[in-house]
């Protein structure tokens, strides 16, 4: 395990002018360095975090904010150490409240958005934070080992916001969220994805039955940012907004709910659960299955409303539905085929069409079988288009074809990473 409170080895108490070396060290603001070799306990070997001593008033207003970069074991980090701060702010916010940084106090709702290689992050956070909600809230941005220029432009933005915590996560998005999570504050954990847009009035709406105690987790609607964008963009638009519609006609909230905009009691995950960091996708629809057989009550808000980026191409749209259905297949060997055999009508569907395609290489007659099967198919496209009120129905003959022979791709990927066997434990 990586230990987190660790600090730079040439920070050193020891030798001439020690003391003002150190105080010169924190006061200069936390750069983005390579890993520089091992590195020492704070607790243990840092007397400057332990000891009492006069701060000269000139470093002490050059000192980070509370959710400055804190390098360790693997790098330059977003990771707070928790020692440091808990030490420096709790010292110094009583004598010093205008140089220190002090978060809001009763937070009830902490917004925890990860994010990798995605600098909308930048308009989302300020979205949240433009929130005129009726409550304390903060938000916490974890960033899951990105490589372009995002983690400069959190810091650049809201390092010096009391409100906003940087972060910084190895492992998947599972364990960078979970992480996070841990790390807020609030009762009330609302996950938000990195391109998400959340409209005025999202999270009054999004937390308000769960802090009234009306429900254990709330979705709300979401649409796409560019409904009028590209014809992959349209589609997916139309096809989240009928789904979207089938939820508000249920009294009580489904379990295959995507986490774009989700909202959950931090008892509920506590009792049945966080994000499975086994789940390589669905991680949603995993963790809202566990809620319901939990007993936790979901409620559908449809004011909590936002917007997201879909894919814009075909091959970002295969791609996607792929990586969902792999996902799938892991709950499957979680939950059994019966419960999820839903989710796998389509790419069966399909699948069945393939072969008999190939069966007619050897014995022709069975492509009227096949062609057969296909009308079948299209026609159903079109009714279930229908029914949603999807004014893009008749493009389901092109998108839906796609979708179950991507998805019997990602069961296939599933099979071969994951085996037929249940896993023990996950």
């Amino acid at each position: 395990m990586r230990n987190f409170e660790s600090t730079p080895s040439h920070i050193d108490s020891h030798g001439p002018g020690g003391r003002r070396k150190e105080i010169e060290e924190f006061a200069r603001p936390a750069p983005n360095v390579e890993d520089a070799g091992p590195r020492r306990d704070v607790g243990r070997d840092n007397r400057f975090a332990d000891r009492c001593c006069i701060f000269r008033p000139r470093a002490l207003a050059n000192l980070p904010p509370p959710n400055f970069l804190v390098e360790h074991a693997g790098g330059a980090s977003d990771r707070p150490s928790s020692h440091l701060i808990s030490r420096r702010r709790d010292g110094l916010k009583s004598l010093f409240p205008r140089l220190v940084g002090v978060r809001p106090e009763g937070v009830r709702v902490s917004v925890v958005v990860t994010v990798k290689n995605d600098p909308r992050v930048i308009d989302c956070a300020e979205r949240v934070l433009s929130q005129d909600a009726s409550f304390p809230f903060e938000l916490v941005i974890v960033d899951n080992g990105s490589t372009n220029e995002t983690p400069r432009l959190l810091r650049d933005r809201f390092a010096n916001n009391p409100r906003v915590t940087i972060l910084s996560s190895g492992g998947n998005l599972s364990e960078a969220w979970n992480h996070a999570a841990a790390t807020a504050r609030g009762q009330v954990l609302v996950r938000i994805d990195a391109d998400a847009i959340p409209l005025p009035g999202w999270l009054t709406a999004l937390a308000t039955p769960i802090l009234d105690g009306q429900a254990d987790w709330t979705a709300g609607p979401v649409g796409g940012a560019s409904p009028h964008g590209s014809l992959v963009e349209r589609y997916y638009h139309h096809r989240t907004e009928a789904y979207s519609r089938r939820l508000a006609q249920d009294a009580d909230l489904r379990d295959a709910v995507p986490s774009w905009n989700v909202a959950y009691s931090r008892a509920i995950l506590e009792a049945a659960g966080w994000y499975d960091p086994w789940q390589a996708s669905s991680v949603d629809w995993d963790l809202h299955k566990r809620l319901k057989r939990f007993g936790g009550h979901g409620q559908f808000v449809p004011g909590a409303r936002a917007l997201h980026h879909h894919p814009t191409t075909l091959t970002e749209f295969a791609r996607k539905e792929a990586w969902y259905r792999t996902g799938q297949y892991q709950m499957v060997l979680k939950y059994g085929i019966r419960e999820m055999r839903t989710a796998f009508e389509l790419p069966f569907a399909y699948a069945l069409l393939g072969l008999i395609l190939i069966a007619s290489i050897f014995w022709p007659p069975l492509v009227w079988a096949a062609a057969s099967l296909l009308i079948v198919l299209l026609v159903t496209h079109w009714i279930d288009g229908v029914r949603e009120d999807d004014p893009l129905w008749p493009y389901r003959a092109l998108f839906r074809p796609i979708e179950g022979f991507a998805g019997l791709y990602g069961i296939l990927r599933g099979v071969v990473r994951y085996g037929i066997r249940r896993p023990a434990q996950t």
